[in-house]
């Protein structure tokens, strides 16, 4: 929804023939009296001139409420009694329908304050209005504000815990999140930015690289085929397919972290709208990609793009969507374990559990792992089962990393599969480990809990860094590197012009597991010493010996080699920007 706010000295309106030749414009009931009044004047105002998106649908009370919010705040800020409403569909690229703009109009004026004066212009007609702007600077403001969505670790104004998080588990914020990616010197806030928004360094992209790849290889297993969708709002979709309701959701408000996005998801449902079905599973893998609304119910995000690997799939019936279900359990328990998952939770719609009571024994038995379950109300959400795996940082923030969804509402909603009852195929969602910079987030914010914790070995942009006392230890370090790098394993070298001190320093900020300090002991090729990070011993290691060790370390995971400058100097950090 897009605001015009505009202090005016008057406002006149009048309807003067339906929008559309032809038409009838739709039933007012809305209004101060009752009803939409076809004409109208008043005084000093606060005018709001007022567009609506398709996808507001996705949380038309919730849009409503904050848009009021945020008219009666710019009326109290200007000492003004009045708020006149007055529809402009032109203010957006893809407005929604009339119906659907009178129900929001509607909304938005029982949700203003009950002392005001709110003249409201009617819906579906062609208007001539004047509006007696006042001169001073702050006259008119244009606000955007969105459904309650959210994004990963940032929480809109106003909105309550996520459904499936305990009351007494703190949400990770934005400043904690930026704060534990500086520490470790993967992201800093860029100054440039509006809010807490990040740039990403060396360290950091690396970082992102390696875990979408990592969870790409992980779909790559599940036998779905790649794909790329279009990014379209799924109302809009299903305007256009004529596949839905016209005023209601398909997909409804977001939680923290849940796979479908109300508002980006329209051209994968028509991909499987298009499938040809036939009693046989269509599973699709892609890499999503999306970046973060501005609006002004919405704070600032960290991360202003995202990246998500994702798994869908139509299964011809609900017994077969929920083996399906229970296969990407794994895959997504085995990739968020990888992370340092420590908890997983099944969250049941009430309906869905009561169907199937034994459902929780038989994840918790296919995971051999315990897995809390919890049950929530049939309404305001599209899954009626949703696995989620979690990383529990130092503070006791739980942070989602991969989940799994069971979907039989969405494909009845947008008309996937005909029709006919019978033919309905359920949904199964997944994505191993939650988007990329959340995942990012949650490992920094968990290695920063103290000095000691580390990044997974596997992941450790730099696992080993070579520290010469001297220049004249510069080529035996620069040789043990290369030496290191051919046998896989990332390694690099300090040799800027500080002490040993701040360079030791600088790789316990990153978390480097191993420095080895060379001096004039290790030029003959003698064994280094090595340091541990975790659990902060040290070991008289031979560089192939090294390497062994880090690479057991690591099991059968692995990240590129060769990414990052070998020579630290040339690679920016957190102090350098």
């Amino acid at each position: 929804m897009r605001l015009l706010a505009v202090h005016a000295d008057s406002l006149s309106f009048e309807a003067v023939q339906p929008a559309s030749e032809g038409d009838a414009a739709p039933a007012e009931t809305s209004g101060p009296d009752g009803n939409a009044p076809k004409s109208g004047s008043i005084g000093e105002c606060v005018v709001g001139v007022v567009a609506i998106d398709r996808g507001d649908r996705a949380d038309l009370d919730a849009v409503a409420a904050d848009a009021a919010a945020e008219l009666d705040a710019v009326a109290d800020r200007l000492s003004v009694e009045r708020i006149g409403l007055i529809p402009r569909e032109e203010l957006v690229d893809d407005p929604a329908d009339a119906a659907v703009a009178a129900t929001a109009l509607e909304a938005i004026a029982d949700r203003l304050d009950a002392e005001r004066e709110l003249p409201r212009a009617p819906v579906g007609w062609r208007l001539a209005s004047q509006i007696e702007r006042k001169g001073h600077p702050f006259a008119e403001q244009a606000i955007r504000v969105v459904p309650r969505r959210q994004s990963g670790d940032e929480t809109p104004r106003g909105s309550g815990e996520t459904p499936n998080r305990s009351a007494e588990t703190p949400s990770p914020s934005a400043e904690t999140t930026t704060e534990a990616l500086s520490a470790l010197g993967l992201a800093t806030p860029d100054p440039a930015a509006d809010g807490d928004a990040v740039r990403w360094l060396p360290r950091g992209q690396f970082l992102r690289d390696a875990l979408r790849e990592y969870a790409e290889d992980a779909l790559a297993g599940t036998g779905a085929a790649p794909a790329s969708t279009p990014s379209i709002d799924v109302h809009a979709a299903a305007d256009r397919r004529a596949a839905a309701e016209a005023t209601g959701p398909i997909v409804g408000p977001a939680d923290h972290h849940q796979i479908l996005r109300p508002g980006d998801h329209g051209g994968l449902l028509s991909f499987f709208a298009d499938a040809a079905l036939d009693g046989a599973p269509v599973r699709v893998a892609e890499t999503a990609r999306w970046s973060t609304e501005s609006a002004a119910n919405r704070p600032p995000a960290t991360f202003d793009r995202r990246v998500r690997p994702e798994y869908h799939a139509a299964l011809p019936d609900d017994a077969a969507a929920v083996d399906e279900f229970e296969r990407l359990a794994g895959v997504a328990a085995e990739a968020s374990a990888a992370l340092g998952a420590d908890a997983a939770t099944l969250t049941l719609a009430e309906g869905f559990a009561t169907d199937r009571p034994a459902f929780g024994d038989r994840i918790a038995a296919a995971l051999d792992d315990p897995v809390a379950v919890e049950t929530v109300p049939d309404e305001g959400r599209y899954w009626a089962a949703r696995l989620s795996f979690v990383v529990t940082d130092g503070d006791g923030r739980e942070r989602t990393l991969g989940s799994v969804e069971l979907d039989a509402a969405t494909p009845k909603r947008f008309d996937i599969g005909g029709d006919d009852d019978d033919e309905t195929p359920t949904l199964v969602h997944a994505a191993p480990i939650g988007d990329v910079e959340g995942a990012t987030a949650a490992l920094a914010a968990r290695a920063a809990a103290s000095d000691r914790s580390e990044l997974p070995i596997w992941l450790a942009p730099t696992q080993v860094r070579l520290v010469p006392i001297d220049d004249r230890h510069v080529e035996r370090c620069d040789d043990a590197a290369a030496e290191l790098r051919a046998a896989g394993v990332r390694a690099d070298v300090d040799a800027r012009e500080v002490t040993v001190g701040e360079r030791l320093d600088r790789a316990d900020r990153e978390r480097v597991p191993y420095v080895a300090v060379v001096g004039d002991r290790e030029l003959d090729g003698a064994a280094l010493a090595v340091r541990r990070l975790e659990p902060g011993r040290e070991d008289e290691l031979s560089v192939g010996a090294l390497g062994e060790r880090v690479l057991a370390d690591c099991g059968e995971r692995s990240a590129p080699v060769g990414r990052l400058p070998t020579r630290i100097e040339r690679v920016p950090a957190d102090s350098d920007v």
